[in-house]
């Protein structure tokens, strides 16, 4: 924080050194790969940390033994410190002066993630020497004006022959945005709502919920299912993914094939719901972290679920998000038990 911070290496991080702190001084940490000495079957950290602070006597800590023995283990099985640690930027007080636990706090979370994707390659490997078919499907939601965001997902799933279903929402769609989704052969287009506005002040958010609103719904339904032709499925996705089971139940007596929400229940699987949200909304509006993902994609896998929905908003996913999508897109097409397919 008041010292100076120096690196030498080439590639990867191979030596940080800093001098002129408070009351810390790294004296060298080494991050690198190596396939025949992998740290807890990922990363190899090696280095030592030396501190002045009293709670560590003036002793010297060995990182690597640290990690290996005791947070690897943790961090691996509670996703619930992993929570606690993104939340709380500095979770010790008295370390405020020099933030070096946060320092070891961001590698450990970065272990963490990076022995989550091997234990999900690792899965996938499995179902594919076992013959085990596995499913996604892909749903874009808040489909309205034209985005470069959704341009660029869009390219991405159409790169590795992804089919997508668009949530558009009648009143708010743009001509330009039109003439984008007109564009992919592998887009489909259905009904999102039809402004996609809270008109309840009290409980979830929600736009129609009541029978009286199916004249308003029809009005969009029709203006999508002209504008869009052979690429119009005459599915309903409720805002916010939240409707009355007395309301979807109206809608599918009323003309509507479906209606795809979030599989609230895995005992009562529907194939055209979806099981997978790239987004945490408890935590932020915007992708940040992969882990979320995979945890979701796994559960699917632990239930023996492999039909499997994923939903994106790609008005809300930062780049790192549209990275991870390539990601994992990329990771998926290594596997030919896998398909995409949309359930409708």
């Amino acid at each position: 924080r008041d010292g100076t911070c120096s690196y030498t290496g080439s590639g990867s991080v191979s030596s940080i050194t800093t001098s002129g702190l408070t009351s810390v001084t790294i004296v060298s940490i080494s991050c690198f790969r190596n396939i025949s000495d992998k740290l807890d079957g990922n990363l190899c950290i090696n280095g030592i940390l030396k501190t002045t602070n009293p709670l560590f006597s003036n002793k010297s800590v060995d990182l690597a033994w640290v990690i290996k023995k005791t947070w690897c283990p943790i961090l691996r099985k509670s996703s619930a410190i992993t929570n606690a640690l993104r939340k709380c930027p500095n979770p010790m007080p008295f370390f405020n002066k020099n933030n070096i636990l946060c320092c070891i706090f961001k590698i450990l979370l970065y272990i963490y993630s990076m022995t989550q994707w091997t234990d999900f390659q690792a899965k996938l490997s499995e179902y594919f020497h076992s013959g085990q078919q596995i499913f996604f499907w892909w749903r874009e939601d808040d489909v309205s004006y034209d985005c470069a965001n959704l341009r660029i997902v869009l390219d991405i799933l159409s790169k590795y022959n992804v089919p997508v279903l668009c949530g558009a929402i009648p009143k708010l769609l743009t001509p330009d945005m039109i003439l984008t989704l007109k564009q992919y052969t592998n887009v489909s287009v259905c009904q999102h709502g039809l402004f996609h506005q809270n008109n309840y002040t009290q409980g979830h958010k929600c736009e129609f919920d009541t029978n009286e609103s199916l004249e308003q719904l029809l009005i969009g339904r029709d203006f999508l299912r002209t504008t869009f032709a052979s690429q119009f499925i005459n599915v309903y996705i409720p805002p916010w993914n939240n409707i009355s089971k007395s309301f979807k139940d109206f809608l599918l007596a009323n003309g509507y094939c479906a209606v795809s929400a979030w599989n609230y229940s895995p005992d009562r699987k529907r194939p055209y719901n979806f099981d997978v949200d790239l987004i945490d909304w408890s935590k932020s509006e915007s992708f940040e972290d992969e882990s979320f993902v995979i945890r979701q994609i796994l559960q699917c896998f632990e239930r023996n679920d492999f039909h499997i929905g994923i939903v994106n908003h790609h008005r809300t996913i930062s780049k790192k998000g549209v990275k991870f999508i390539e990601k994992l897109l990329a990771e998926f097409s290594k596997y030919p038990n896998i398909s995409w397919f949309l359930p409708f």
